[in-house]
């Protein structure tokens, strides 16, 4: 194969190593603290947003007091650079209608599908670079200020992790 000009050989080598693999022995999943969600969805935390079971269909709530939201998992799990925008789909737990995903730190075009489902666009430009990079949903902050007083968390889900492979 040739790259940047360069001949890269492509067959198995025993010290290979990729650009994606964080730095260090342990492997990082793509979606961070799953035990964390699993105890969050069976005690039904959150502002009824989310229960196991709810799926497409069910009504998007714009709750006063505004869920921790968690991420169980996304798909696809790897993206090919490209000039025509990426979805993702995420499936998790207390997304509400004003959840916005954080790619690389910046908000991106979301659309809450479910108060378990969002799905989010990478446009060409946010896809031009390619690595391993993290993302988180945000729920805004609690519209009832009873809320904001330590039993909100900090509406910012876990963390994680989507490729952007090169284009070859």
């Amino acid at each position: 194969m040739i790259f940047d000009g360069k001949v890269i050989e492509r067959s198995y080598h025993a010290n290979y190593s990729t650009t994606f693999q964080p730095p260090g022995d342990q492997v990082s999943p793509a979606v961070e603290a799953l035990p964390w969600v699993v105890a969050l969805m069976k005690v039904g935390r959150g502002g009824g947003a989310g229960a196991e079971g709810e799926g497409r269909g069910a009504a998007v709530p714009d709750p006063a007091k505004s869920p921790q939201p968690a991420i169980q998992k996304f798909e696809p799990y790897i993206v090919t650079q490209g000039a025509t925008p990426a979805t993702v789909t995420v499936h998790g737990i207390n997304f509400v209608r004003r959840s916005m995903v954080h790619f690389k730190g910046k908000p991106v075009p979301t659309q809450v599908v479910s108060p378990t489902e969002i799905l989010f666009t990478l446009d060409a430009e946010t896809q031009r670079t390619p690595g391993r990079f993290e993302f988180v949903v945000v729920n805004p902050a609690p519209v009832a200020p009873v809320f904001t007083i330590g039993m909100w968390g900090n509406g910012t889900s876990n963390l994680a992790r989507l490729i952007i492979n090169y284009k070859y």
